[in-house]
Formats: C-alpha cells, sequence, structure tokens
C-alpha cells in the first residue's frame, strides 16, 4: 500500500490563489502489471457469491422466528422500535438477489 499526498495552488479565474491537498491511496501486487487471464474474474465472482450465500445462511438462522431470538427478546426489541419482520424482508429480499431492483 500507498499513501500519496497531492497538493496544487493555483489561481482563480477572479484571480483569487487557492490551496488544494488530498491524500490517496494505492496498492500494487506482484503480477499485477499484467493483464488478468479469462475466467480469473469469474473465480472472484464465485468466491463471492458463495461468501453472501453464506452470509445470508447465517444471517437468516438468527433473525429466523423462535430461533436464536428469543420471544422475549423480540419483544424487547419491538419495544424498542425494532421491526423484525422488516429485517427479516429485507435479509430475504437481499439473499434472493433483488436488493438491486430498488
Amino acid at each position: 500500500m500507498y499513501r500519496f499526498r497531492i497538493r496544487a495552488r493555483g489561481t482563480t479565474l477572479k484571480g483569487e490563489t487557492f490551496t488544494r491537498e488530498k491524500t490517496l491511496s494505492g496498492a500494487v501486487w506482484r503480477g499485477g502489471n499484467h493483464a488478468s487471464t479469462p475466467g480469473s474474474n469469474g473465480q472472484i465472482v464465485d468466491y463471492l457469491r458463495e461468501r453472501d450465500a453464506r452470509l445470508c445462511e447465517m444471517l437468516s438462522c438468527f433473525v429466523q422466528r423462535d430461533g436464536t431470538l428469543s420471544v422475549e427478546l423480540e419483544q424487547h426489541l419491538r419495544a424498542l422500535s425494532i421491526n423484525l419482520d422488516h429485517a427479516r424482508q429485507c435479509l430475504a429480499e437481499f439473499c434472493q438477489g433483488r436488493h438491486h431492483d430498488k
């Protein structure tokens, strides 16, 4: 990882001077100067899809009715104005891939 600090000084069209500064970061890795081979991006996409599917399974397990959340905890969360039904619906939509439609 590398950090770059970029500074600029200049004059506006009205003749006022200004300065700007921004810090950016960049990463390099062995082989990063070569074009990716066909299919290599597919492996990353497959990995991310599998990871997302596992995350959906875990979160769905946590929020299922009469599962990890006890009836008492659900009642307490509702008393705090946490809408578990809506959270479950959002999770279901995300896990079914419909979250991009909104």
